[in-house]
């Protein structure tokens, strides 16, 4: 799956796990803080009645008389009580009223609220300190028309979550752009660090990693490799009258050659200047020998660059595992060695030679020089 769109998924997730929690949140702090504001603005309507009574409780006035009087008389019922809640007045519709309902009731002016049989309701007193009395004015919590979460909030959290949403989807796209960049930044530096930067084949260190990753295959399979060097001839004559910036491209005709002639199992790589290197996979002496002609009859046809047709040649060291070496550094000395050889015999390629390979060679030549069995017998 794309980055871009994996980030996309985890910040849209994100985004609306955190949207749903807050706007829960911010839900059920606003209905607190609405019930709060409802009931001190509802204080403020009931002050002047609740004062009214209180003033009656001050002067001895009947109650019910001055009750008669109120604005809010059909919403409002009133009760007094001494510091002991003894209740000196209650108004026939405060009769469900319990005494520990009572004493939930405050002696200083405050609001509050309490619930009496399933039904809540609010209140709020009045100190009369001549009398040593408190009036209480209470009335049932008005009917609220019935809303549910998003029917409350739904307007709010559709633009809250388009918001959300395309910034979470922006981000995501942002950042997913540039962990892409950062992994091709990480794949482009790890291919600079093993391959040539000219030609754009393995360079040393991954070649000789190939190397050491054949010979533990072959140790499990008991199966044989090549390890091949080579270098160009007349490379130095192309540079020293041509110059440099045709000699690269000479190299990268080459390698672009070259990487046409190999299996996909073979690895070929440049080691520096105009050597090269070749790993043959699951081959014998005469399988590397067809290969190597292979690469030079490729190299030696006619190069056309800048105008110039050049022609060169190879000349290659072949070194066999695990005949020629159990390590990489081993095979790769023994081929170098072999095609200073050929180079200084005019040869295409050359074979590392051994005191295995000699004493090999003596024993056939010395098993052909042997009469046959049958000789002077008739």
């Amino acid at each position: 799956m794309n980055i871009r769109i994996k980030f996309l998924i985890i910040f849209s997730i994100s985004a609306f796990a955190a949207l749903s929690f807050f706007g829960y949140v911010a839900y059920d702090t606003a209905l607190e803080e609405s019930d709060r504001n409802e009931s001190e603005s509802m204080f403020e309507i009931f002050k002047s009645d609740l004062k009214t009574v209180s003033e009656a409780v001050k002067n001895n006035q009947d109650i019910e008389a001055a009750a008669l009087n109120l604005k809010n008389l059909d919403i409002l019922s009133f009760m007094v009580y001494d510091e002991n809640y003894n209740l000196v007045y209650i108004a026939e519709t405060l009769s469900i009223l319990k005494q520990e309902h009572i004493k939930q009731l405050p002696h200083e002016s405050t609001m509050g609220t309490f619930d009496i049989s399933n039904a809540k309701f609010h209140w709020y007193t009045d100190t009369v300190p001549e009398k040593n009395l408190t009036v209480a004015a209470l009335h049932p919590e008005f009917q609220k028309q019935s809303k549910t979460f998003f029917a409350q909030m739904g307007v709010t959290l559709i633009i809250t979550a388009f918001i959300v949403l395309w910034s979470a989807a922006w981000s995501a796209m942002y950042i997913g752009s540039l962990f892409e960049k950062l992994n091709l930044q990480k794949i482009e530096l790890e291919k600079l660090a093993s391959h040539d930067s000219l030609t754009s084949l393995p360079n040393r260190m991954l070649f000789n990693d190939r190397v050491s990753q054949a010979i533990l295959c072959s140790l499990r399979g008991n199966a044989k490799f090549a390890l091949c060097f080579m270098d160009l001839n007349k490379f130095k004559q192309v540079n020293d009258t041509l110059g440099h910036q045709v000699g690269d491209q000479l190299l990268q005709e080459v390698s672009e050659r070259l990487i046409e002639k190999l299996r996909k199992s073979d690895t070929i790589a440049r080691l520096g200047g105009d050597e090269f290197a070749f790993l043959f996979l699951n081959i014998d002496k005469q399988g590397a020998e067809i290969a190597v002609n292979k690469i030079i009859d490729e190299i030696e046809r006619p190069i056309a660059l800048s105008g110039n047709t050049l022609n060169i040649s190879g000349s290659v060291g072949i070194a066999m595992y695990p005949r020629h070496g159990a390590e990489a550094d081993d095979l790769l000395r023994h081929a170098d060695d072999a095609m200073y050889i050929a180079k200084k015999a005019g040869i295409r390629f050359y074979h590392y030679v051994d005191e295995d390979d000699i004493k090999e060679k003596n024993s056939d030549q010395q098993f052909t020089a042997q009469p046959s069995m049958n000789d002077g017998l008739s």
